[in-house]
């Protein structure tokens, strides 16, 4: 559970590096978009090797189409932090999505609004922890869903390159 504190107080520290460094973050972004964009497909590639399982198939095309619509990063996130418990590679996963949650949350500013909803969203899928049994008996499932979200909000390198200038 430190774990999951630790990620999510990535997201304050990001803001918090964007206020203190938004020159060098401006100078920047392109590298870090592209770092974020690579971390995003290594997340991805970690939780599918976890849970190789023919199960997964209709649940990354059904997070794909959920999540390409409903384009919540920081739930996806929360979900994240909070199944990397019941993936193999629970360190690695944790380690990811810290540095992947620190470069994104560095790319915006902070409001202090948004700070809030965004920190809703995180800690929504933890009420998920009810039903951890499910879960853990049907984990290549969400494994699935979230593989499919994570990829639905990859724009590609050039995409976002592209959309800066």
């Amino acid at each position: 559970m430190l774990a999951s504190i630790i990620v999510y107080l990535q997201i304050l520290l990001g803001k918090i590096l964007n206020k203190i460094a938004s020159s060098e973050i401006k100078y920047a972004k392109k590298y870090l978009i592209l770092i974020k964009n690579a971390l995003l497909i290594l997340i991805t590639f970690v939780l599918i090797y976890s849970s190789l399982d023919f199960k997964l198939l209709i649940p990354f095309i059904l997070g794909f189409i959920i999540f390409k619509y409903f384009k919540k990063m920081y739930f996806l996130l929360g979900l994240l932090t909070f199944l990397s418990f019941t993936a193999k590679f629970t360190l690695l996963l944790l380690a990811l999505a810290s540095l992947f949650t620190l470069i994104h949350s560095s790319l915006t500013s902070l409001k202090p609004k948004e700070f809030i909803l965004k920190s809703l969203y995180f800690i929504l899928p933890f009420a998920l922890i009810f039903i951890e049994t499910f879960i853990n008996q049907n984990s290549s499932i969400f494994i699935g869903l979230l593989a499919g979200g994570l990829i639905a909000q990859f724009k590609g390198p050039w995409l976002s390159l592209v959309e800066q200038q």
